[in-house]
């Protein structure tokens, strides 16, 4: 899904700017506060479940929860820029919510990937459509590198067999003792917004503008958020929440890694939109999974563009360590940064002065990468970094797996092409395939660099061939290729013939 370059430089290049002319198209209502108002007619909402609001700008001064249930009306604004931090204990200026998780009893036996049926140790009181979660688990994601990341996953029960005894819709993604992991049921409850749209214009000195948490089978379309402290947008503990025409907005660089939207502790979350943050764009993973979360992000995906501040910032799109089955589909100005295993990202990719795709926190290594790489500016990247660049941070991986990557690549700044050196590497079931157009290379000297970090017998994974075309032949390539590494596949022979 790749964007003309120029329209992708064009974002890079105007994500601040775009910012401000946002604001300054705002309508405002100067002199009134509505807040007393919003806060009654959620309060009403609570009890019927639906709220109509007028298409117009409201003026907020406090916080404001919004209950589960459905949302009408015309464009709603709410700006909350004139009001005062101190006011919001909680840091977010609006929040939707829904019900606490209740604990359930434990379960009476392990759990193996691919299980459906779950026997409790005690009457589970759970029904057909239900909710619940495994999470808390002692056995961590795989990253040596953030100790505190567990496993968890969300399920929906598809039949009850007995007391004790259910089945649920989609077998275990992962296993689970019984010892090391708790159960909990959630509460269900769904959140729907059917406003022509709902923007809300957050203030910088306030954690995060709009947060949504605790929901199932939620629709947040066309929804806008902007500024915040540490954040534009929170999503957290969702389980099938859908957004599209979304647009999440942080330029502030006073916070602690700010970013546009954020989603943890989440399952099967689909956002389509913009978003934009200093430090991170769009966002998965990561966070300590206390009080019941599950941790571990599985199946959330995201559609559009996503940038961060181009010298500041780390990544337009950011998977975590703890996120598996996830992916980043669009254009990413400042690049991504991928974590976890079994993640996908399919787009633009574009950076300056570092690496436009950069994968650590891995846990495992099964990826797949496809669309257009390209290095922008005038600097070049280091020599220890590639273009596509594997990092030695965090990358004590406990799954093997297949990193599958396709890309046309434009890298005049690059003097490697490629950089994949396992710290670690215990096993030798990682496999790397490599289809690469090399369309624009640096005009001195081109390395692709695959080698191991420490002599003390990891493993090197396998590298397959299966595609490899320079069309900027102005030097020849040169590989440097360590002498454990497995070379195999079609394109192999040129690679040898190049290999110093």
């Amino acid at each position: 899904m790749a964007i003309e370059r120029r329209e992708a430089i064009m974002f890079v290049a105007g994500a601040a700017l775009a910012a401000t002319r946002c604001h300054a198209s705002t309508p405002y209502n100067l002199g009134q506060d509505d807040s007393d108002a919003l806060i009654r007619i959620f309060a009403d909402m609570a009890k019927t479940g639906r709220a109509v609001l007028s298409g117009r700008t409201y003026k907020v001064s406090k916080p404001l929860v919004i209950p589960p249930g459905v949302i009408e009306g015309g464009h709603a604004v709410f700006d909350f820029r004139e009001a005062d931090p101190k006011d919001f204990p909680a840091g977010v200026c609006l929040l939707v919510k829904g019900a606490a998780r209740m604990k359930l009893p434990g379960l009476q036996r392990d759990l193996p990937i691919g299980t459906r049926t779950f026997r409790f140790t005690r009457p589970h009181g759970l029904a057909a459509g239900g909710a619940f979660q495994l999470s808390g688990t002692v056995d961590f994601a795989g990253n040596g590198a953030r100790f505190y990341y567990r496993k968890g996953e969300m399920f929906r029960v598809a039949e009850v067999l007995d007391s004790v005894s259910i089945r649920v819709e989609k077998p275990c993604r992962d296993s689970y003792s019984a010892a090391g992991t708790e159960v909990w049921k959630r509460a269900g409850d769904r959140f729907t917004q059917e406003c022509d749209s709902i923007t809300v214009i957050g203030h910088d000195g306030i954690d995060y503008t709009a947060r949504f948490e605790g929901l199932d089978r939620s629709v947040i379309s066309n929804f806008r958020c902007e500024n915040g402290k540490l954040g534009a947008l929170f999503i957290d503990d969702c389980f099938q929440l859908f957004g599209e025409d979304i647009r999440a907005w942080q330029t502030a660089s006073d916070g602690a890694d700010p970013y546009g939207c954020v989603v943890s502790n989440s399952q099967d979350v689909t956002i389509r939109g913009e978003c934009y943050g200093y430090f991170n764009g769009f966002t998965v993973g990561g966070g300590d999974p206390v009080h019941g979360k599950v941790g571990m992000n599985r199946d959330c995906h995201f559609h559009g563009k996503a940038g961060s501040h181009p010298i500041a910032g780390l990544s337009g799109g950011n998977l975590h360590g703890n996120c598996e089955y996830c992916s980043l589909n669009g254009a990413f100005s400042n690049g991504v940064s991928m974590g976890g295993d079994k993640n996908e990202a399919h787009g633009e990719f574009i950076k300056s002065g570092s690496p436009p795709i950069v994968l650590s926190e891995m846990h495992g290594h099964s990826f797949t990468i496809t669309g257009v790489l390209r290095t922008t500016g005038e600097a070049e990247l280091s020599e220890e970094v590639g273009a596509l660049h594997q990092t030695e941070y965090g990358t004590y991986a406990r799954y093997g797996g297949v990193a599958s990557v396709d890309l046309k690549m434009y890298v005049p700044n690059a003097t490697r092409i490629l950089v994949w050196r396992p710290l670690g590497l215990m096993r030798r079931d990682v496999d790397l395939r490599l289809r690469l157009d090399i369309m624009e290379a640096h005009p001195k000297i081109r390395i692709a660099a695959l080698y191991k970090m420490t002599n003390s017998g990891h493993e090197l994974p396998s590298i397959e061939f299966d595609r490899l075309n320079l069309f900027d032949d102005r030097v020849p390539i040169r590989w440097a290729i360590g002498d454990g590494t497995r070379l195999t596949g079609p394109a192999v022979r040129t690679v040898l013939a190049t290999r110093r």
